[in-house]
């Protein structure tokens, strides 16, 4: 059957229709772009001449956590061809999840840093500002989900911005804003990894405690507050553990130890709580019978090969009587 090619010629001046139109569109968004005026930024100053913001660590070497201490310095630079430039709002933005606030006195400022207007004329191309200092929010300024959020907290990165408006003294009405962002490694805070431990130690004595009284064994008030108080001690003893772990773990931290433990977080410390007071009862029994536990593992190795050499006889003798 031939194909009907009737309705070729409309499809194909349909085509041509729309690539002239497609091409009319491109072609007046580029006149538009080379006829437009510059931006406010390149008629006040030009393309060479905008300022900039310098913001950095005021020691590359502090750690910096979640719901701690943070020092910042922050400069601006306006380029050496450029005329007199004045600025204001200039403004230090940290991410509220990190709990930090900036004071002045018993003051917190609202949500940044502010910094007093300066500008940079004649010879004077750079205005280097004093260290400013966040510190954590007080228990009373979070509530308690936000405890639990910042408790939780995970080592990200998270972004430090610095906002300003710049305007040329000659005419202060046409004003302009820049901003600079600072990449910053913020850490669990150290609080977050006891935390961790004390919950799950609870979380290990819970378990091992409802499985005792799903069994029957707590089936009157006695017996529940026995079970409790199993609870608090299976507790204590896991948490102290793992605190000590987590304490051995930082203390070492500089030292190549053949085997080492390496805790960072809310969620390590539940990890060694768990197993915290099935340690502590292994060591106590270790301390209270050494020589007991010592022959109780004689004893299974002695069974093991007996087990085993019997095996071997039966093997033997099923082979004699095969043949």
């Amino acid at each position: 059957m031939a194909p009907n090619l009737g309705s070729s010629p409309r499809v194909v001046v349909r085509v041509v229709q729309l690539v002239g139109l497609l091409a009319s569109v491109l072609a007046g968004e580029s006149w538009a772009q080379s006829n437009a005026g510059p931006s406010t930024a390149d008629r006040d100053f030009g393309t060479d001449e905008i300022p900039r913001i310098e913001i950095a660590l005021a020691d590359p070497a502090d750690d910096v956590t979640v719901w701690g201490n943070l020092r910042l310095v922050v400069a601006l630079v306006a380029p050496a061809s450029s005329g007199d430039i004045g600025f204001t709002d200039v403004c230090v933005i940290v991410p509220p999840r990190l709990a930090m606030v900036a004071r002045r006195g018993d003051k917190v400022l609202d949500r940044c840093a502010i910094l007093e207007a300066t500008s940079l004329d004649g010879a004077i191309k750079r205005k280097d500002f004093e260290p400013i200092e966040f510190e954590p929010a007080r228990l009373n300024e979070k509530r308690f989900l936000d405890l639990v959020s910042l408790l939780s907290h995970q080592s990200r990165s998270e972004i430090v911005t610095v906002s300003a408006t710049y305007f040329p003294l000659a005419r202060k009405e046409e004003q302009s804003s820049i901003e600079s962002h600072l990449r910053v490694r913020v850490d669990s805070h150290p609080l977050s990894m006891f935390v961790g431990a004390l919950f799950g130690s609870l979380l290990a004595a819970s378990l091992l405690v409802s499985v005792r009284v799903a069994g029957g064994a707590g089936t009157n008030s006695g017996s529940l507050c026995d079970a409790f108080r199993g609870v608090a001690g299976r507790c204590f003893r896991g948490a102290v553990v793992a605190i000590i772990v987590i304490l051995l773990a930082k203390t070492t931290a500089e030292l190549r130890m053949p085997v080492s433990i390496d805790v960072h977080d809310f969620y390590g410390g539940v990890l060694l709580g768990l197993f915290g007071d099935a340690v502590a009862m292994a060591i106590r029994r270790w301390i209270n019978n050494p020589e007991t536990d010592t022959s109780q593992a004689r004893t299974q190795q002695e069974q093991g090969t007996t087990a085993d050499q019997g095996s071997r006889s039966e093997d033997a003798a099923a082979s004699q009587t095969a043949r």
